[in-house]
Formats: structure tokens, C-alpha cells, sequence
């Protein structure tokens, strides 16, 4: 996954100046090319690297789901279909979401509003 990548403390030991003191012989003979995992770390980090959150997801249940819908095959995997689906479902959420907030304000303010006072007509002479 890191390979080709040095690491920052060998890095900088190689672009040290030439009268720097410590291990100024052969400085490229303790670089390392690859993964840095291949370093030997303290044990607790590896306890560390070991300790998985397979299972303990707390959004697993979720995906479980949407991935029993077959959404992803369907719909999500073409771009096209995909941002169908999203562009229709951004205006069908915000109609309902429009006409709620219509029904509840109109709920709240009924008998205030002017389509709710009743039209008396005049008498003709």
C-alpha cells in the first residue's frame, strides 16, 4: 500500500548536512524502500494495527439493508441513472417537503388566513 514511500525520520537523516553529527557513513545504507510496516515497531503498536472494528460498526445493520436492495446495482453504478435518481429525488423530496410545511403553517394560522374568511356578498337594490 506505501510502497516507493520513504519514511520521514530516514528522510531527513539523508538530507542532513555533510557535517552533521551522527551516522554520517553510509546514510543510504539504513533507508528503506517500501512498506513501512515492514519496520520493526514497539508491540503495542502492532496490538494496535491488529484490533479490527469488523463487526462493531454501528452502521452496519444499514448497509447490510442497502446492500439487500440491490439500490447500488440498479441505480447507482451508471452516472447517468445515477443523477437521474438524484435530481428526481431532490425535487420529489422537496415538494413533500414544501407541502408539509404548508399544511402544518396553514393548521397553525387557520381562521387567519384570507381563504379561510367567508365572502359575504353585498345586497343588490
Amino acid at each position: 500500500m506505501m510502497q516507493g514511500f520513504f519514511r520521514f525520520s530516514r528522510l531527513c537523516l539523508a538530507a542532513a548536512p555533510a557535517g552533521h553529527s551522527g551516522p554520517s557513513k553510509g546514510i543510504f545504507k539504513n533507508m528503506r524502500f517500501g512498506n513501512p510496516f515492514a519496520d520493526d515497531y514497539p508491540a503495542w503498536i502492532w496490538k494496535g494495527l491488529k484490533n479490527s472494528r469488523k463487526d462493531k460498526d454501528v452502521l452496519a445493520p444499514f448497509f447490510r439493508l442497502l446492500n439487500a436492495t440491490k439500490l447500488y446495482d440498479c441505480v447507482l453504478k451508471n452516472n447517468w441513472s445515477y443523477w437521474m435518481f438524484v435530481v428526481s429525488g431532490g425535487m420529489i423530496t422537496s415538494f413533500v417537503w414544501s407541502e408539509t410545511w404548508n399544511k402544518i403553517w396553514r393548521s397553525v394560522n387557520h381562521g387567519k388566513l384570507y381563504n379561510d374568511v367567508p365572502y359575504v356578498y353585498s345586497e343588490e337594490d
